[in-house]
Protein backbone atom coordinates (compact mmCIF):
# COMPACT_ATOMS: atom_id res chain seq x y z
CA UNK A 1 0.00 0.00 0.00
CA UNK A 2 3.03 2.51 0.93
CA UNK A 3 4.71 1.39 -2.70
CA UNK A 4 1.81 2.41 -4.48
CA UNK A 5 0.98 5.93 -2.33
CA UNK A 6 4.86 7.15 -3.25
CA UNK A 7 4.69 5.36 -6.99
CA UNK A 8 1.56 8.09 -7.46
CA UNK A 9 3.11 10.99 -5.59
CA UNK A 10 6.39 10.31 -7.40
CA UNK A 11 4.19 10.34 -10.58
CA UNK A 12 2.44 13.40 -9.35
CA UNK A 13 5.80 15.41 -8.51
CA UNK A 14 6.69 15.14 -11.64
CA UNK A 15 3.62 17.08 -13.33
CA UNK A 16 3.20 19.20 -10.57
CA UNK A 17 6.18 19.88 -8.04
CA UNK A 18 4.36 22.24 -5.27
CA UNK A 19 0.89 20.11 -5.32
CA UNK A 20 2.99 17.00 -4.56
CA UNK A 21 5.14 18.86 -2.08
CA UNK A 22 2.29 19.78 -0.46
CA UNK A 23 0.55 16.35 -0.43
CA UNK A 24 2.94 14.73 0.89
CA UNK A 25 3.15 17.57 3.46
CA UNK A 26 -0.49 16.76 4.29
CA UNK A 27 0.10 12.58 4.42
CA UNK A 28 2.47 13.04 6.39
CA UNK A 29 0.73 14.91 8.93
CA UNK A 30 -1.87 12.70 8.95
CA UNK A 31 0.09 9.80 10.04
CA UNK A 32 2.03 11.80 12.73
CA UNK A 33 -1.25 12.99 14.29
CA UNK A 34 -2.29 9.52 14.03
CA UNK A 35 0.92 8.28 16.18
CA UNK A 36 0.67 10.96 18.40
CA UNK A 37 -3.28 10.32 18.92
CA UNK A 38 -1.87 6.73 20.01
CA UNK A 39 0.75 7.88 22.24
CA UNK A 40 -1.63 10.15 23.82
CA UNK A 41 -4.35 7.66 24.77
CA UNK A 42 -1.61 5.05 25.87
CA UNK A 43 -0.54 7.73 28.45
CA UNK A 44 -3.75 8.75 29.28
CA UNK A 45 -5.54 5.85 29.97
CA UNK A 46 -2.63 3.50 30.19
CA UNK A 47 -3.09 0.33 27.15
CA UNK A 48 -3.90 0.86 23.61
CA UNK A 49 -5.06 -1.79 21.85
CA UNK A 50 -4.69 -1.51 17.63
CA UNK A 51 -4.23 -3.74 14.94
CA UNK A 52 -0.58 -5.41 14.07
CA UNK A 53 -0.07 -6.40 10.71
CA UNK A 54 -3.55 -7.73 8.37
CA UNK A 55 -4.58 -10.11 11.03
CA UNK A 56 -3.58 -9.84 14.74
CA UNK A 57 -3.90 -7.72 17.64
CA UNK A 58 -1.45 -5.74 19.56
CA UNK A 59 -1.65 -5.22 23.25
CA UNK A 60 0.37 -2.14 24.23
CA UNK A 61 0.55 -0.99 28.23
CA UNK A 62 2.45 1.70 29.80
CA UNK A 63 4.07 0.57 32.60
CA UNK A 64 7.04 2.02 35.24
CA UNK A 65 7.40 4.55 32.67
CA UNK A 66 7.89 1.84 29.96
CA UNK A 67 6.09 0.16 27.30
CA UNK A 68 5.33 -3.33 26.93
CA UNK A 69 3.25 -5.15 24.37
CA UNK A 70 2.20 -8.79 23.71
CA UNK A 71 0.47 -10.26 19.97
CA UNK A 72 -2.78 -11.85 19.98
CA UNK A 73 -3.59 -13.79 16.37
CA UNK A 74 -6.40 -13.62 14.44
CA UNK A 75 -7.89 -13.75 11.06
CA UNK A 76 -9.34 -11.19 8.69
CA UNK A 77 -12.58 -12.64 6.59
CA UNK A 78 -14.61 -11.59 3.56
CA UNK A 79 -18.34 -10.35 4.55
CA UNK A 80 -17.71 -11.28 8.25
CA UNK A 81 -16.12 -10.14 11.25
CA UNK A 82 -12.33 -10.17 12.29
CA UNK A 83 -12.02 -13.32 14.07
CA UNK A 84 -9.83 -12.65 17.74
CA UNK A 85 -8.42 -16.16 18.68
CA UNK A 86 -7.81 -16.15 22.57
CA UNK A 87 -5.70 -18.49 24.12
CA UNK A 88 -7.60 -20.63 26.74
CA UNK A 89 -6.26 -20.28 30.19
CA UNK A 90 -4.03 -22.73 30.01
CA UNK A 91 -2.21 -21.59 26.31
CA UNK A 92 -2.28 -18.05 27.78
CA UNK A 93 -0.25 -18.87 30.18
CA UNK A 94 2.44 -20.86 28.75
CA UNK A 95 2.69 -18.24 25.69
CA UNK A 96 2.26 -14.89 27.11
CA UNK A 97 5.24 -13.10 28.76
CA UNK A 98 5.28 -12.89 32.52
CA UNK A 99 3.90 -9.51 33.20
CA UNK A 100 0.14 -10.82 31.23
CA UNK A 101 0.34 -14.47 32.64
CA UNK A 102 -1.97 -14.00 35.63
CA UNK A 103 -3.86 -11.17 34.01
CA UNK A 104 -5.51 -12.76 31.35
CA UNK A 105 -8.93 -11.50 32.06
CA UNK A 106 -8.35 -8.19 33.12
CA UNK A 107 -6.74 -7.74 29.46
CA UNK A 108 -9.26 -9.93 27.48
CA UNK A 109 -11.50 -7.76 28.91
CA UNK A 110 -9.84 -4.52 27.79
CA UNK A 111 -9.23 -5.89 23.80
CA UNK A 112 -12.97 -6.81 23.68
CA UNK A 113 -13.92 -3.30 25.00
CA UNK A 114 -11.62 -1.44 22.81
CA UNK A 115 -12.18 -3.27 19.59
CA UNK A 116 -15.67 -3.88 20.02
CA UNK A 117 -18.18 -6.43 18.89
CA UNK A 118 -19.38 -5.18 15.69
CA UNK A 119 -16.72 -5.79 13.56
CA UNK A 120 -14.66 -8.09 15.41
CA UNK A 121 -15.70 -11.81 16.98
CA UNK A 122 -13.50 -13.39 19.64
CA UNK A 123 -13.28 -17.23 19.84
CA UNK A 124 -11.68 -19.18 22.88
CA UNK A 125 -8.91 -21.52 21.67
CA UNK A 126 -8.80 -24.97 23.19
CA UNK A 127 -5.85 -26.94 24.28
CA UNK A 128 -5.70 -30.14 22.97
CA UNK A 129 -4.35 -33.31 24.56
CA UNK A 130 -1.12 -33.42 23.42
Amino acid sequence: MLCVILAILVSFWNQHPARAAVLALLIAAVVAAGLLRGRYLLRRVGYLVTSEGRDQIRYEELADGAVRHLIIDGEMLTGAPHVVYLPDHEAWERSMPAWARLRRNEIVERIKQALGTKRYQFEELRVRDA
